[in-house]
């Protein structure tokens, strides 16, 4: 049996995808379940480039008809993609809706009605191209799933880098990687767009730009980022994960001297006032170095540094409220005049730090 070219990248891809498959599979629990997320993406793509090999194949309808049923699992290509990225840059354990699912499912019962159609009657069908307007909306379907979950990942990663770049545990570096890659997989299916669309009104040669490259970039786009990952199981560690090899960073006289001047500090000055309030500011305020008071409060009272200083922002707040100064002005200024920059950051550290909503809160009053 001879291969063209573009059949032996994609044995390759297949065979790198279960190599992966299995590495990843060892060290999951080293990345809480991202890299389970990551398992599943791995196999999606795996599968996908096994249905791209009939193609190139050309082998019988029966085998055909199952091809198209292994490809709607591209309806969940970026959907896990997302999971994964949500994972990985998430305080805890991120479970998909199964919302996200539905695509998957309606188009799958689909496919499997065609694959147990008698194969004279499907064929009837095929000639007739009665299942052609099908093929297209799916494939339309898909690309634009697709699109849509990578402009939900752009958002999430850009949100993600602008709530944890004060951080000291942030690292540029993992979320460039991930810019890369969802840049990389933007490109394929917007190359993915423009294959369709001259397929359905202009019918030209497209040159290299075909269904058999745009899945090779894919998937070995997925693959990069399964390597790294493989390679560098410990990326995105978070401030809240207490690592069992810096318990000692400080003496225990240093904790409590530190804790002192904390305590000292925050009872004695408005410092959390300031919205524009760093680490680093709030180190120099202490005579402590970012590094010892990052660990302090990660470690220690287990907060991040904005978690710590939002809880007496949010105490300020509540004082107002008891001074029922929310009746003559609104609640985002309140939030404003004790420190917060934006109305979601505020929720955020209120529901944190009360366990209910603002507006559930002044109900009670």
């Amino acid at each position: 049996m001879t291969f063209i070219p573009i059949e032996i990248f994609i044995l390759i891809g297949i065979a790198q995808g279960l190599f992966l498959i299995i590495g990843l599979s060892g060290i999951r629990k080293k990345n809480k379940t991202a890299n389970d997320y990551l398992i599943a993406f791995l196999i999606v793509t795996t599968l996908l480039l096994l249905a791209r090999l009939r193609f190139t194949r050309g082998l019988d309808a029966d085998y055909m008809r199952l091809g198209r049923l292994i490809d709607v699992v591209f309806f969940m290509y970026c959907p896990l993609l997302y999971g994964y990225l949500k994972q990985v840059t998430y305080k805890g354990k991120y479970s998909m809706h199964k919302i996200h699912f539905i695509p998957l499912i309606i188009s799958l019962l689909i496919g499997i009605y065609f694959v147990i159609l008698p194969i004279d009657v499907y064929l009837q069908m095929l000639s007739k191209g009665q299942l052609e307007l099908y093929f297209i909306l799916t494939e339309l379907a898909m690309t634009l799933l697709n699109f849509t979950y990578l402009i939900l990942s752009f958002r999430h990663l850009k949100k993600y880098e602008q709530n944890e770049k004060h951080l000291l545990s942030f690292r540029q570096s993992n979320v460039t990687y991930l810019k890369v890659y969802l840049w990389s997989i933007t490109l394929c299916i917007l190359c993915w767009l423009c294959v369709l669309a001259n397929n359905l009104f202009f019918k030209t040669n497209m040159g290299i730009i075909n269904y058999g490259t745009i899945w090779i970039g894919m998937s070995f786009s997925t693959y990069i980022i399964a390597y790294y990952s493989l390679i560098h199981s410990k990326i995105f560690q978070f401030e809240n994960e207490k690592d069992n090899t810096i318990t000692n960073r400080l003496l225990p006289q240093d904790i409590e001297h530190l804790q002192a001047k904390l305590d000292a500090l925050m009872s004695k000055e408005d410092i959390y006032l300031d919205p524009k309030l760093t680490l680093q500011d709030f180190s120099k305020k202490i005579k402590a170095s970012s590094n010892d008071v990052s660990w302090f409060l990660n470690t220690i009272l287990d907060k991040s540094f904005y978690n710590y200083i939002n809880q007496f922002r949010i105490k300020a707040f509540v004082r107002k409220l008891e001074r029922n100064e929310h009746k003559t002005q609104t609640i985002l200024a309140l939030s404003m005049e004790v420190g917060f920059n934006s109305k979601s950051t505020f929720n955020k550290a209120f529901k944190l730090e009360m366990n209910e909503t603002p507006s559930h809160y002044i109900k009670k009053l």
